[in-house]
């Protein structure tokens, strides 16, 4: 039957690992950072959701629940930190060191309201 695995199989992804750093040199190695972050994990969610697609499991509830759920939600982080990296470079090569100093006003003042329970 669709969407059952009656094979009984575990779905087995190849998990990427990237080593943690907590120092970077400019704004732009952290947020390109965060960035590759960003798509490694997307490229997990597209190889989930192609693993579900096969002939061999065909689990099109996990597959529609991975796209619906998570997968826009983790595009939409990736442009922000894409344009994010692209605005920075742009600022730091026009203004050289102003341009980190306008990009954190900038992130500042467009940074979403929080509640004490966010953090």
């Amino acid at each position: 039957m669709r969407g059952q695995n009656t094979q009984g199989q575990l779905i087995k992804i190849p998990v990427q690992y990237i080593p943690p750093v907590t120092k970077w040199n400019s704004l732009i190695d952290a947020n390109q950072y965060v960035l590759s972050f960003e798509t490694v994990t997307t490229n997990l969610y597209h190889s989930t959701i192609s693993t579900c697609e096969q002939q061999a499991f065909d689990d099109y509830h996990v597959n529609n629940w991975l796209s619906h759920k998570f997968l826009g939600k983790q595009l939409d982080g990736m442009k922000i930190f894409a344009d994010r990296v692209s605005s920075l470079q742009k600022m730091k090569q026009d203004h050289q060191s102003l341009g980190e100093y306008l990009y954190d006003i900038e992130l500042y003042y467009n940074l979403p309201d929080r509640d004490e329970d966010d953090y």
